[in-house]
């Protein structure tokens, strides 16, 4: 499988400035100038090499790359092209990539594969045209089963660890259902009116189910599940063959684990910025279920500021209703004329006092 490596080259480095000496009249004078010159050029010099050494030392855009919290994944292996959107921002993805909570990435329609790997060992292998989101921030509602990746689109094959023995195992979110396993390996795949999924070795239950029942909360090995739109849940026993070959075949495979690979700090690549994401490109995320889309929403907000994106955010408001109050905030309440000079708004009622009958 082929390996792809991308490194943005370092700044280079501040050229230190040479002096031009003036040499005329007394040779006192001459030597002065000389040894003034030479303890500048010496400063400069070491200036120079120190600021060189920082800027090697530190990745261009690093605050935009490498946010504040843990990494919690890193890319391990990528056979073909993968960006990852990052705030506003938009990265060519690179093999040892280390990767955020909220951070999304998207595999090309070429793509053959992308493979992450978490730090309890659990891996996600991502085909083709494969949107997913390490672990988004879903809210109270699925708080206890916090999901290692969000798959929005596409196809991904999930194997738990064996570290997940002792914690909650590996849980994955998805449109309609949410999945958790225990030292077990499913497929999952994800299309505009069908979800599919595919217990290939162990036990896969089923946390959650946004649509309708369930047949079963559990999916034993070799089970095979497949809801479409307008329809009812179907359990089988197995597999079909026309959805076991269309799936990429990286995930017939049992791939290796490489993070240990890429675990040494020296081995931090530094990201490509490849420019801001449009509208169309963010619209899947944007249209997403609520949870997604509330959890999302401050992260884009900047962007709303682009005429561009701005215009499409309105025509497609029906979609997204919770970005009316940042296209159009609220006007403040604006307090009566008494409040703001200072003054009670209105006069305070005089205590009356019964009369006392002698």
């Amino acid at each position: 499988m082929k390996a792809h490596v991308f490194l943005s080259p370092h700044p280079a480095a501040p050229r230190p400035v040479e002096p031009h000496l003036a040499l005329a009249g007394y040779w006192s004078l001459a030597a002065s100038r000389i040894r003034a010159a030479a303890a500048s050029c010496i400063f400069l010099l070491l200036t120079s090499g120190s600021v060189a050494l920082a800027l090697a030392a530190t990745p261009v855009g690093k605050s935009a790359n490498k946010p504040a919290t843990a990494a919690v994944a890193i890319a391990t292996i990528l056979d073909g092209d993968a960006i990852l959107l990052r705030g506003t921002s938009q990265f060519t993805l690179a093999e040892g990539t280390r990767l955020y909570a909220d951070d999304i990435l998207e595999s090309g329609a070429n793509s053959r594969l992308l493979q992450l790997e978490f730090a309890d060992g659990a891996r996600l292998s991502l085909g083709p045209a494969t949107r997913l989101q390490v672990m988004p921030q879903l809210g109270a509602a699925r708080a206890k089963t916090a999901p290692h990746a969000y798959l929005l689109q596409g196809s991904l094959k999930l194997r738990a660890g064996p570290k997940a023995l002792s914690l909650r195992g590996a849980v994955l979110a998805s449109p309609w259902l949410d999945l958790q396993t225990t030292n077990a390996s499913a497929v999952l795949l994800v299309q505009a009116n069908s979800t599919r999924l595919f217990a290939e070795t162990g036990d896969v239950g089923l946390l959650s189910w946004r649509a309708l029942a369930p047949p079963s909360t559990t999916l034993k090995s070799g089970e095979f599940l497949i809801w479409s739109a307008g329809a009812k849940p179907l359990l089988a026993s197995r597999a079909p063959g026309d959805f076991v070959q269309s799936l990429p075949k990286a995930f017939l495979d049992n791939l290796p684990a490489r993070a240990a690979l890429f675990n040494a700090p020296e081995r931090e690549l530094v990201l490509t910025r490849a420019g801001e994401p449009a509208y169309a490109q963010l619209q899947p995320w944007l249209d997403a279920e609520p949870a997604l889309r509330k959890a999302n929403l401050p992260r884009w907000k900047p962007l709303a500021a682009k005429p561009e994106f701005r215009q499409a955010l309105r025509a497609n408001m029906g979609a997204h209703p919770e970005w009316g109050p940042v296209l159009d905030p609220p006007r403040p309440k604006t307090p009566s004329s008494g409040a703001q000079a200072g003054l009670p708004a209105a006069n305070p009622p005089i205590p009356t006092t019964p009369s006392k009958t002698p």
